[in-house]
């Protein structure tokens, strides 16, 4: 019986060591490649906002741009305006004056 007792427990030992290796072998190996999937998902995300940050910049530069353009016909438009204003008021009077 002591016999029967003291080989299950040899074959508990073992088993033992073999989880606590395997254990060991999940440690050293999973783990490490797990970081390293991990940063390299870091670099791809990374990129990525790269990409999404100069696409927006762009955007916006080209949003400016025109922004800005139609800023500028507005105000030649306006200038243009106020000067024909300006000039056809002034002869007019002149041409009125002169006509008496």
């Amino acid at each position: 019986m002591d016999n029967n007792i003291e080989t299950r427990l040899l074959k508990v030992n073992t088993r033992i060591d073999a989880l606590a290796l395997d254990i060991a072998i999940i440690k050293d190996n999973h783990l490490q490649h797990i970081e390293s999937d991990i940063n390299s998902l870091n670099f791809k995300t990374d990129r990525i906002e790269d990409k999404i940050d100069k696409t927006y910049w762009i955007l916006l530069t080209a949003a400016g741009a025109f922004i800005g353009i139609l800023l500028v016909n507005l105000f030649k438009y306006i200038l243009q305006f106020n000067l024909y204003l300006l000039l056809k008021f002034r002869y007019k009077n002149i041409l009125w004056t002169n006509r008496f």
